[in-house]
């Protein structure tokens, strides 16, 4: 979009929204999602602990109030999986 090959372009809302944030007021999004989807993390099945951690530490950033700050900090309130 940048060089003037296209006039618009589908990416993933998260790219999205920091190309247009960088973009110095050049590209914007739509603030419009389709088939959002959260992202996982891969472990391995006999990870037990490793789960558990990952689990309780992306609760408390939740339960925080830290997890919507930062979607707010890059503009991604939209994509919140809450």
């Amino acid at each position: 979009m940048r060089l003037g090959r296209a006039d618009a372009v589908t990416a993933d809302y998260p790219v999205a929204g920091n190309d247009a944030r960088l973009s110095q007021g050049v590209l914007e999004i739509t603030r419009t999602q389709f088939e959002a989807a959260p992202y996982g993390i891969g472990l391995r099945k006999d990870s037990t602990q490793r789960h558990i951690a990952i689990t309780k530490t992306l609760q408390a950033i939740m339960d925080s109030g830290e997890y919507d700050k930062i979607l707010a900090d890059w503009g991604l309130e939209a994509g919140s999986i809450k």
